[in-house]
């Protein structure tokens, strides 16, 4: 099991993420972070009513937390999308995981941007980059073996 992107999401766009592993070349965090925001809300609007904690692939797990933020050129507060991307695990009870083990990491990741930059307008997004080394932080990946940055969490 294996962190491979954390990352944070408004408005369809990537305010900020911390690649831990190498996806594929020619990635394109743009689109991703679209794709990911636009599975979300269609999920949400018409599969299921209230949140969608994890998206189960053949070989990834996509984990979401969300909350929202004040924008500085907005009144309504957004919607902003923490997502984990780690290499799918077998799991006998794969919800209680996500919810106990995944999910409070994230929204402690949301808690700490909120903390940092509510009231923030969310367009530069390049202000945003160094809250990459909170990202670190919260989910410890300063080791250099992919097994011990797991460790750490779990």
């Amino acid at each position: 099991m294996r962190i491979k992107e954390v990352g944070i999401i408004a408005r369809g766009f990537p305010l900020v993420f911390s690649n831990y592993s190498k996806f594929k070349k020619n990635n394109d965090e743009l689109l991703r972070s679209a794709i990911l925001s636009g599975l979300l809300h269609f999920f949400e609007a018409f599969i299921f009513k209230d949140t969608l904690d994890y998206i189960e692939g053949n070989t990834f797990i996509i984990a979401f937390q969300k909350a929202k933020i004040r924008d500085g050129n907005s009144i309504k507060p957004e919607t902003i999308i923490a997502y984990l991307i780690l290499n799918k695990i077998h799991k006998r009870n794969l919800d209680k995981f996500i919810t106990k083990r995944i999910k409070p990491y994230l929204y402690k990741v949301l808690k700490n941007f909120i903390l940092k930059y509510d009231g923030e307008n969310l367009n530069c997004i390049f202000r945003f980059q160094t809250f990459k080394e909170n990202i670190d932080k919260v989910f410890k990946l300063e080791a250099t073996c992919p097994e011990e940055k797991f460790k750490g969490i779990f």
